[in-house]
């Protein structure tokens, strides 16, 4: 794979093909494979030397965000995307695919999405998380079950926390029960319980959370939802979890009503390693 051919575009007649560059996109941006807007729908995925973490499921995520939100994709479409997305993926090196659903004209919600798979380079996987709850009097996502449609606010969030110097900004609901950051999703730990928010709260279901929560299970380690207020986590180990950088352990938690959070274990890198030990090699 070479340096022009990071970026895909998917058309129905000729399927998964490099983009053009940039300087050589249509006069009518709803025509241009690779469009300028943001992605109404979007996951993403760790590759590291051809071995995936729950890559079905970042699948089915996205399917399910891109049917609910494009009511005229048609399910072929969608599913010859997925299956030549998983044949442009590198098999050395450690990756960060990303695939995205467009819209075609950002001022109307009708019509097939364009979709768009970007190969980029994995970020980093350490540095420590510091949460940061205070984002409280800007508007409530829109569409919490699915990744994408309210990145704006989450860039918003994301960059308020930035400015107070914490990694993550975390989301609560309007009963003030913790959902999870802005990019990550949160666990805890009382005693040997894993513990998460609740999934009948307004959040996103998390890839990583839910791995972590099966290999948990399997190890025959008890596992509890919980709607809980920060207030109720104070003293108790946390953790930050992602798909770029699996698990992190919580040093800190500012702002409103922040919570003392128990120092970081072993455990954390433990099961960090588990979770990317799960991973599956990608076929031939």
């Amino acid at each position: 794979m070479t340096e022009l051919h990071r970026v895909y575009a998917w058309t129905d007649d000729g399927g998964l093909s490099p983009a053009p560059p940039a300087q050589a996109s249509t006069q009518d941006p709803a025509q241009d494979p690779v469009p300028s807007s943001a992605p109404q729908v979007f996951d993403s995925w760790l590759v590291l030397d051809g071995a995936a973490v729950a890559l079905a499921r970042h699948e089915q995520r996205f399917a399910h965000g891109v049917r609910a939100l494009f009511p005229d994709a048609r399910p072929a479409a969608l599913h010859g995307f997925l299956a030549e997305v998983r044949d442009a993926l590198p098999h050395t090196g450690s990756w960060w695919p990303r695939i995205e659903a467009h819209r075609r004209d950002t001022q109307n919600s009708a019509g097939t999405p364009q979709l768009v798979l970007r190969i980029r380079p994995a970020p980093e996987q350490n540095g420590d998380v510091v949460l940061w709850s205070g984002g409280s009097g800007l508007a409530a996502p829109k569409h919490p079950r699915h990744k994408g449609p309210d990145q704006p606010l989450y860039s918003q969030l994301r960059e308020l926390a930035a400015d107070r110097g914490a990694t993550d900004a975390v989301l609560i609901d309007g009963d003030g029960h913790v959902l999870e950051t802005d990019h990550s999703a949160l666990v805890w730990w009382r005693g040997d319980t894993l513990c998460l928010p609740a999934r009948r709260l307004p959040r996103l279901p998390s890839v990583t959370q839910e791995q972590l929560v099966a290999l948990a299970e399997q190890a025959g380690i008890p596992v509890r939802q919980e709607s809980v207020r920060p207030a109720e986590l104070d003293g108790l180990e946390i953790w930050a979890l992602n798909a770029a950088r699996g698990v992190r352990p919580v040093s800190r938690w500012i702002g409103d009503a922040a919570p003392s959070v128990a120092p970081p274990s072993a455990a954390a890198h433990q099961w960090h390693q588990r979770w990317r030990a799960s991973g599956a090699h990608l076929p031939d």
